[in-house]
C-alpha cells in the first residue's frame, strides 16, 4: 500500500465519523499529504492531524495569526491558562518555531 493512499485512507474514516459527530460542518476531501486540518472558527488557528518521520502520528492546534509576537502570545496565553487546570495539561508539547509566525500545541 503506499503512503498517499494510507493516508487518503486513514484521513477518510477520521473524516466520515467527525462528520458523525458534526454534520454542520464543511465536507472535504480527504488527502494523500500526511496532514489535515480544518478551521476552528478563529481566524489563524486550525486543528489537524500529523503524521510524522517516526510514523507517529499527532493531534494538533496550529496557532499562525498572521503576527508572530501575536501567535507566540497566543500559545503562551493558553500554556498559562493550561497549568492552572487540574493535571495542567500533561502530555502536551509546546512548540514554537524562532524563525516563523507559527507556533503548534500537538499530542504525539
Amino acid at each position: 500500500m503506499s503512503r498517499g493512499y494510507f493516508h487518503e485512507s486513514f484521513y477518510s474514516e477520521l473524516i466520515r465519523r467527525y462528520w458523525e459527530l458534526h454534520p454542520d460542518r464543511r465536507k472535504r476531501k480527504p488527502p494523500k499529504r500526511i496532514w489535515f486540518d480544518f478551521e476552528t472558527g478563529k481566524t489563524g488557528i486550525k486543528f489537524g492531524w500529523s503524521f510524522h518521520i517516526q510514523k507517529e502520528l499527532s493531534s494538533e492546534i496550529s496557532i499562525d495569526v498572521g503576527d508572530r509576537d501575536k501567535s507566540h502570545k497566543y500559545n503562551w496565553e493558553l500554556r498559562f491558562q493550561a497549568g492552572k487546570l487540574p493535571g495542567g495539561l500533561k502530555g502536551l508539547s509546546w512548540e514554537e518555531f524562532p524563525r516563523k509566525r507559527a507556533c503548534r500545541i500537538a499530542v504525539y
